[in-house]
């Protein structure tokens, strides 16, 4: 099938944003290469959404529901969907006028691959800028297949509103998940990686529009200050359900192991498996899983590979930190316990890449917070045996993590 001429099915689901929706549909209609049909999937709005909604006539399918949240809509609209390709936007956002274009260009050039994802630019205000600074892009990594779904674990690297995806594919993993109130997205966006291959377009394709008005489910809706928690905590429970339900094989770049596991790719799987938990604030399993693996096989003794491993537990951002000031003393009085200065050592040298990292930026006050961090962690002897492991050339900071 020539897939510059697929069939593609836009899915908008919306909620009380009679003002923002019509913009986005806009949007889409505009596009130089149309979209075969345009869903609009009303989510028991109170406003005018019907009625602003009621002048596109034919050119969309206004389809309206009581109240059941955005998972609820958007299966809806699945199932509703006609199109080969399937292309969800939220209902205060922007396409590019060529978005769809690049999409199915892509997806042509690359038969090999499943589905297309880009980055976006960010914006404020009740209308799409005139202009788009680079400072306002927000670039998402060209990720490998071999790692693809493992990294996505880590962070959430891209959106919806930013991938063309076969219908297909949506059906083969199953429904949206009603229960998540927030991070429905993030979670069928795992569930596609990895089933599924992804391929990067080198340029944004979207416009994702900033502001403190509320958002989520009607019985959940929360304002900007207060959605982040709201996040973090669905995030968790996201994080928590893969846990129990992938073998740690998956935790594993893609073919380099077989089901059964000898006792160092299981150590590889459990620091892996680590470092995701501790980047989705479940602490508690990460530390199970670090005692797992350093009692497997070679105990304390840690290969190069797993020694890198322990170096990206703590290459996180510095909100992060600052945001979890006790982990690091709490991960370091772990390692200490148990005697395990390499992976101590290893930690710390995470810690000193965002240090460097400040320090080039000339972000003095975050280098300072940075070094208190690295303090806890390993105490003050032994900051230059972190100096020397990371100055190693298999110690480099990789560059994108």
């Amino acid at each position: 099938m020539d897939r510059s001429q697929a069939k593609v099915s836009v899915i908008i689901p919306t909620y009380n944003r009679a003002a923002l929706v019509v913009q986005t549909v806009d949007s889409i209609l505009g596009q130089t290469r149309p979209p075969d049909e345009v869903i609009v999937v009303d989510d028991g709005s109170p406003d005018e959404t019907a009625n602003v909604l009621s002048a596109y006539g034919g050119r969309i399918r206004y389809l309206y529901q009581r109240n059941a949240g955005r998972p609820t809509a958007l299966n809806r609209g699945v199932a509703a969907a006609a199109g080969e390709y399937i292309w969800i936007m939220d209902d205060d956002d922007l396409a590019l006028p060529d978005a769809l274009e690049r999409h199915l260009a892509f997806l042509s050039d690359h038969p090999e691959v499943d589905f297309s994802y880009s980055g976006y630019y960010r914006f404020t205000g009740d209308h799409a800028p005139t202009s788009l600074p680079e400072q306002d892009e927000m670039a998402c990594s060209a990720l490998e297949e071999s790692d693809f779904f493992i990294r996505l674990m880590i962070w959430f690297q891209f959106y919806m509103q930013g991938m063309l995806v076969p219908a297909e594919c949506y059906r083969s993993v199953g429904p949206f998940d009603e229960s998540l109130g927030f991070g429905d997205d993030y979670d069928m966006i795992l569930r596609l990686a990895r089933r599924f291959r992804g391929g990067r377009l080198d340029s944004p394709t979207f416009l994702f529009r900033e502001h403190d008005g509320a958002r989520g489910p009607a019985n959940e809706r929360r304002a900007a200050e207060e959605r982040e928690a709201a996040l973090r905590r669905y995030d968790k429970q996201i994080m928590s359900k893969l846990r129990a339900e992938l073998p740690l094989v998956e935790y594993l770049p893609r073919g380099s192991a077989g089901d059964r596991l000898g006792p160092a790719q299981r150590r590889e799987a459990l620091l892996q498996r680590a470092c995701i938990m501790v980047r989705h604030e479940l602490f508690d399993e990460a530390f199970a899983d670090i005692s797992a693996a350093l009692a497997e096989g070679g105990g304390n003794e840690l290969s190069d590979r797993e020694q890198r491993l322990f170096s990206h537990i703590l290459n996180v951002e510095g909100w992060w930190l600052e945001r979890h000031r006790q982990f690091t003393a709490r991960m370091g009085a772990f390692l200490r316990k148990r005697g395990a200065w390499t992976a101590l050592e290893a930690c710390g040298v995470g810690l000193g890449w965002r240090l460097a990292a400040a320090l080039r930026n000339g972000q003095y006050a975050s280098a300072l917070r940075t070094t208190a961090h690295l303090r806890r962690l390993t105490g003050t002897a032994r900051i230059p045996a972190v100096a020397r492991m990371a100055v190693r050339r298999r110690y480099r900071q990789p560059a994108i993590h």
